[in-house]
């Protein structure tokens, strides 16, 4: 299954059910404080939730931290109970669509959001699974009840339209192949013992005919499609130190820890050191931000301090002593350079400190790596150039169009509205919302006289 959609509902800015479409490249584009951090956000504590083996949603993970559920939920009608994010998948036939949404609400005021519901929508049928009381049921359906489950609406083997799980004994805070764990313990029973419906819930991986048809174990299973690490970047990289001193490598959204990737790698890994440092010095050299990088060993013994030296056009100096746009772009590119396959980072602009021609460059390495490492970005910016290179490498055959993605965020009133555009062959804007660019036109206008 791969990654379609984003999905927010009453989250902050976003009123009612918001979609964004989401590809290989996706821009994130509209004017400050429309939500496009907010999005990013979310995206990194589902991702998370999916896919990692931690307990719950975490949102004040760094470097979003966004506050309590008070803080998250939309707030334009008040006694607002709950707000919902999600994804959206297709299958590689794209016969089959899947949905996977949470209900969020807070237990206790000034709390973090928990998980009050996880929905899972197919074109064949829908099945949510909601904590409550066992033995609550749900108003005007017949229900069957095992050991801390009660579902009401039975699906048969045929199909279904919606079956509820009502979760009784287990918390809703991992995902529903998790919670359908202890519903497979009775995997074994005959089915003079098991009724009808565990028999079904507990096969929902298996294909046809299974009700979903194996696309349940696509998603959740080994074999998803899903990069299964996402990471996100800071919107301000670490300032330079003239000398650092061998320490441990934390990963850090700011990436305060990429010194001493570069160093370790230096000393003990040098054939990757030296694959890496090419890439970096041919990205240096056609953004014109340096033309080679290095490090110096204050010492002979491993633990000695170290600086990162940097050359531009004459000797190699200090990094503290060239331009800011080198510290800020490094931790992005030794992270993407770097990578294992298949990942997803998250990016608030990285276009921070760079020139215009380094930042188009830029998107030209972002495109290589889609190319090359299956990788997937997601990307705040006000930057034309990062989106225009975008354009170009459509163009020229580089990327197809249907891999990029530009999410316009615009305000109204006191919500945002999202606006997913595409493009076609020729890089040409599809969809385009009225109002667009419009203060871009203005001001153009303005300089070559034709208005006030």
């Amino acid at each position: 299954m791969d990654l379609r959609k984003l999905i927010l509902e009453d989250v902050r800015c976003f009123g009612g059910r918001q979609e964004f479409d989401i590809r290989p490249i996706t821009f994130l584009v509209g004017e400050n404080s429309t939500g496009k951090s907010t999005a990013l956000g979310c995206f990194q504590i589902i991702h998370d939730f999916i896919f990692s083996n931690e307990i719950g949603l975490n949102f004040n993970v760094e470097p979003y931290s966004m506050g309590s559920f008070t803080d998250i939920v939309r707030r334009s009608r008040p006694g607002k109970t709950h707000f919902r994010i999600g994804v959206g998948f297709q299958s590689e036939s794209s016969q089959s669509d899947l949905e996977y949404m949470l209900v969020l609400s807070a237990k206790n005021r000034g709390s973090e959001p928990t998980i009050q519901e996880q929905n899972v929508r197919m074109s064949k049928g829908e099945v949510t699974f909601i904590e409550r009381s066992a033995g609550d049921g749900v108003d005007g359906m017949q229900s069957e009840y095992l050991k801390g489950f009660e579902i009401t609406d039975p699906p048969s083997k045929e199909g279904f339209q919606k079956t509820t799980v009502v979760s009784g004994r287990y918390h809703l805070d991992k995902t529903v192949l998790d919670l359908l764990l202890p519903i497979n313990r009775y995997r074994h029973l005959t089915a003079k013992w098991r009724p009808e419906s565990m028999h079904v819930l507990v096969n929902l991986g298996e294909k046809p005919p299974g009700p979903f048809g194996g696309d349940w174990n696509k998603l959740f299973g080994k074999d998803h499609l899903l990069p299964s690490e996402a990471y996100s970047f800071a919107p301000i990289r670490t300032n330079p130190l003239r000398t650092y001193d061998p320490l441990r490598e934390d990963m850090d959204p700011a990436g305060s820890d990429i010194p001493m990737v570069i160093r370790n790698m230096f000393i003990t890994e040098r054939d990757r050191w030296e694959k890496l440092k090419g890439n970096l010095v041919a990205f240096g050299k056609s953004s014109g931000l340096f033309s080679d990088v290095n490090v110096r060993v204050l010492g002979n013994s491993s633990g000695d301090p170290f600086q990162i030296q940097i050359k531009v056009n004459g000797p190699k100096v200090n990094m503290k002593d060239v331009g800011h746009g080198v510290s800020q772009i490094l931790p992005i590119l030794v992270r993407i350079l770097d990578s294992p396959r298949n990942m997803v980072f998250l990016m608030q602009q990285p276009e921070v400190h760079l020139h215009p021609k380094a930042q188009s460059e830029l998107s030209s390495i972002l495109v290589e790596a889609v190319k090359q490492k299956k990788h997937r970005f997601v990307i705040e910016t006000h930057s034309d150039h990062l989106v225009n290179r975008a354009r170009i490498e459509i163009m020229k055959g580089t990327i197809d169009p249907q891999d990029v993605s530009l999410i316009y965020l615009e305000p109204v009133g006191n919500r945002v509205s999202v606006h997913n555009i595409q493009f076609d062959k020729l890089a040409n804007l599809l969809n385009v919302p009225q109002g667009y660019r419009d203060f871009f036109i203005d001001e153009s206008d303005k300089l070559l006289g034709l208005s006030k």
